[in-house]
């Protein structure tokens, strides 16, 4: 079996926004799963896959659609349990180049994020640091 792209789950953001249009325009996380599955006519084959900690790959990668989907302010995460569409995303339709393109972004946006941070605490590391002993 060939390796697949850490990065395979930017395709289902559009039938993740779709999945929950269908929904009334919010879902819990099992049933925007399963409508998704529905909507394409996904083979068991990609349901069953798991993961090596045995859970489903598929809800895994929806799971992770979901959350790039909240960044990009698609979705509300306000509601633990519950995924609803906000307005840009009741009339969002994602290519995917588009979703491409998401991905990209949210990952630059959460490196530079963890550079920054890296250097405020190699500031404090310095700052707190005792000064050497002098003979």
């Amino acid at each position: 079996m060939t390796r697949k792209s850490n990065a395979e789950f930017v395709k289902w953001f559009g039938p993740l926004l779709d999945a929950l249009r269908d929904l009334g325009d919010s879902g819990r996380p099992r049933e925007v799963s399963d409508r998704i599955a529905k909507n394409l006519n996904l083979t068991d084959e990609v349901l069953d896959e798991t993961l090596k900690s045995g859970g489903s790959r598929f809800h895994n990668q929806v799971a992770w659609a979901r959350q790039y989907l909240v960044w990009e302010g698609m979705l509300e995460s306000s509601k633990h349990g519950t995924w609803t569409l906000t307005e840009k995303g009741r009339t969002a339709h994602i290519s995917d180049a588009q979703a491409a393109e998401i991905f990209k972004k949210w990952v630059a946006i959460h490196a530079e994020n963890r550079k920054q941070k890296a250097a405020e605490q190699g500031e404090t590391t310095e700052e707190e640091a005792p000064a050497p002993d002098t003979p």
